[in-house]
C-alpha cells in the first residue's frame, strides 16, 4: 500500500468489497529496518540479478522501505479506515509487518 495515493481511501474501498466479517490483511515493508535484515531481504531475491544484491540492498534500505509505514502507522490506518480488531506485527527476521483485521460483522 506503500504506492497508493491515499491508503486511508485504498483499506476502505478492500473492506467495503469484503463481506461482513471478512477478513482483511496487509503485508507491507516496514519503514525502518535494520540494515542487516535489508540486506538478509534483498539477498532472498539475488537469483533474479545476479551480482546485484549489494546495490539492491542499499536501493531497499534507503529507498523502497523509507516510502512504507511502520507498525503504528499501519495500524493507525486500518483502524480509522473502519477494520475491526485491528492487529499488526512484524514478520520475525524479515523487514515486513503483517496487517490484520475485519470487516464488522451486520448488527442482528
Amino acid at each position: 500500500i506503500k504506492h497508493w495515493p491515499n491508503r486511508l481511501v485504498g483499506i476502505r474501498e478492500m473492506l467495503r468489497v469484503l463481506a461482513p466479517g471478512g477478513r482483511l490483511v496487509i503485508l507491507e515493508i516496514d519503514r525502518a529496518p535494520d540494515w542487516s535484515t535489508s540486506k538478509k531481504y534483498t539477498e532472498l531475491f539475488e537469483h533474479l540479478f545476479p551480482g546485484s544484491a549489494p546495490l539492491e540492498a542499499l536501493h531497499f534500505h534507503f529507498v523502497v522501505a523509507r516510502q512504507s509505514l511502520n507498525l503504528d502507522e499501519l495500524h493507525g490506518v486500518m483502524a480509522r479506515a473502519g477494520a475491526a480488531d485491528v492487529r499488526v506485527e512484524p514478520i520475525e527476521g524479515l523487514p515486513l509487518i503483517l496487517g490484520r483485521g475485519r470487516k464488522a460483522a451486520m448488527p442482528r
